[in-house]
């Protein structure tokens, strides 16, 4: 097995050749100007004042101001770790924000193409990203609820989604099967942007999933033995059909 050269390392964790020279020249040789630097390396003054700006915001590199000349120093390699943890945290954030940008994206792309869009995610992180799609609602939202069976884990991540919700001023229908959870349920959460109606039935079954439709979208969030699914699609003809029946039963439900 090929050993790389410390450059090469470097090189492989991210730095740019210039900025890999500059650190290695630093650990190598400890505390210098930014003068020696470039006149040691060959490389202009101006460029190694900005190579040294980077490097300081990677935390690899400080100054000392206590000389008559600003030196500069290496820090240990373990802080070339710090890298890793920054590009970690960005890579996390940036995924985020892709899922939450490529949603509309869909939406235009399902104008052009006609074909409805599916969107399958697995595990409570697709959860999260389901519910974080319908805060982009621009109308109501509509759902349906079976309260009885919501997994302890998924009402962790509800009341943080509700708490968005309402802060954003997005109102929701909801309809449950009438049961006496579901009415404690109803009166304690029922607002002017929580409207909450219950379905009567001599039989009632558990579906341990919920339903929401918003801007031509219907979303699925499936539960039961800790096993998460959800699905998101985009399609103005099913979003049509299930608001029409949502609407139908809505009128006949009870109003707490």
């Amino acid at each position: 097995m090929q050993t790389s050269t410390p450059l090469e390392s470097l090189h492989h964790i991210g730095l740019s050749k210039d900025q890999s020279a500059v650190y290695l020249y630093l650990l190598q040789n400890g505390m210098l100007s930014a003068a020696m630097l470039s006149k040691r390396l060959g490389i202009t003054r101006t460029l190694v004042y900005k190579i040294l700006d980077d490097l300081e915001k990677l935390q690899i590199v400080t100054k000392d101001d206590s000389f008559k000349v600003t030196r500069f120093k290496a820090e240990h390699p373990y802080t070339l770790r710090k890298i890793g943890e920054r590009k970690k945290i960005e890579a996390e954030e940036l995924s985020q924000r892709i899922e939450t940008s490529i949603f509309p994206l869909i939406s235009e792309f399902n104008l052009q193409s006609s074909k409805p869009a599916v969107h399958f995610m697995e595990g409570l992180a697709g959860v999260s990203q389901t519910l974080e799609d319908s805060l982009t609602a621009q109308e109501t939202i509509y759902s349906y609820v079976d309260s009885d069976t919501l997994d302890s884990e998924v009402l962790d991540i509800d009341e943080q989604y509700v708490k968005k919700r309402l802060k954003k001023g997005i109102a929701k229908k909801i309809l449950m099967a009438k049961t006496d959870q579901s009415a404690e349920y109803a009166r304690n959460n029922q607002s002017e942007l929580t409207q909450i109606r219950l379905i009567e039935s001599e039989n009632i079954p558990h579906f341990f999933s919920v339903m929401y439709m918003y801007d031509k979208k219907v979303s699925y969030i499936t539960y039961k033995d800790s096993t998460f699914s959800s699905v998101l699609m985009h399609d103005a003809s099913i979003y049509t059909m299930q608001r029409f029946v949502f609407e139908a039963m809505w009128r006949c439900a009870e109003i707490l």
